[in-house]
């Protein structure tokens, strides 16, 4: 969902996201690819970077583990 429904519509690359979030490369490729899960302080950044609350990101990523 993070890629396909924020980085594609802005255009945005997974190293800029990287950049954005302060977090390695390989960091936003395995949140992207569910190899990982996103810390709190990580959704508060996606938060803020994309306009909505750090509780959209925590109850995303908690329906995608069911």
């Amino acid at each position: 969902m993070l890629a396909e429904e924020f980085l594609k519509p802005l255009n945005m690359s997974h190293d800029q996201l990287a950049e954005a979030m302060d977090v390695s490369l390989q960091d936003v490729e395995d949140i992207i690819s569910g190899m990982r899960r996103l810390r709190d302080d990580e959704a508060r950044v996606l938060a803020d970077i994309f306009g909505t609350d750090e509780d959209f990101w925590s109850n995303l990523q908690e329906m995608q583990v069911r």
